[in-house]
């Protein structure tokens, strides 16, 4: 066993000490950096999975409560998608007064993104502020259905 040659030391990308050595981070240095994690690899990464709704049913027992239910559901759709997101940042009570909805559609996309599915265009706030019971009941159950089908 022997010293290596003098010109391997000086060799860019050569593995080992000395000063034309590749630094630590390079492939040729030998240790690879960790990738960044995205939310397309945060498959399982989240919370517990809400509660599938039929949005033909919200928007009837609705009617029929005279908006009881309404309130009862946003708020429930809302603590299950902070749930599954694993914060808090979205009020239930604010979208339940019509001020937290411009919160929501950021939040949906991250769902999304931690069910596995395809990042998408962002919902539109004004949707969600006067048809929440259509678009925003069909979002998370898709979003449900993907996070059940991705394992989690």
């Amino acid at each position: 066993m022997g010293a290596p040659p003098m010109g391997a030391m000086l060799q860019p990308g050569a593995p080992g000490p000395g000063f034309g050595a590749a630094p630590m981070g390079s492939p040729a240095g030998g240790m690879m950096p960790m990738p960044a994690a995205t939310p397309a690899r945060m498959g399982g990464q989240h919370g517990p999975v809400g509660q599938t709704r039929n949005p033909i049913m919200v928007i009837v027992l609705g009617s029929v409560t005279c908006g009881l239910f309404y309130l009862w559901t946003v708020y429930s759709m809302i603590n299950e998608l902070n749930a599954f997101r694993q914060k808090s940042d979205v009020s239930p009570i604010m979208c339940i007064l019509y001020i937290g909805f411009f919160s929501v559609p950021a939040a949906v996309v991250e769902a999304r993104a931690l069910a596995g599915m395809p990042p998408g265009a962002p919902p539109n706030a004004i949707m969600y502020l006067f048809f929440w019971f259509w678009f925003l009941v069909n979002d998370l159950n898709e979003i449900w259905a993907a996070a059940k089908g991705s394992g989690g």
